[in-house]
């Protein structure tokens, strides 16, 4: 069974924490292959628990 991996995330808003688990984001809204640090990335939107306030959290792409 696979292991869950959970990222801590803070409202820019209210500054709540929550943490996500990774294995049920689903798609990104982006992913960005060229950027300043030439490290391929994806881009999901999520909801603040708090104060409802979308927040965007960058993770290094995964590699299929």
């Amino acid at each position: 069974m696979a292991q869950s991996q959970h990222q801590p995330v803070e409202c820019h808003r209210c500054g709540h924490n929550w943490e996500v688990d990774l294995s049920k984001l689903g798609k990104p809204n982006k992913v960005i292959f060229k950027n300043e640090t030439n490290l391929p990335k994806e881009t999901f939107s999520l909801k603040c628990p708090n104060c409802h306030t979308l927040n965007m959290l960058d993770l290094p792409l995964k590699e299929k």
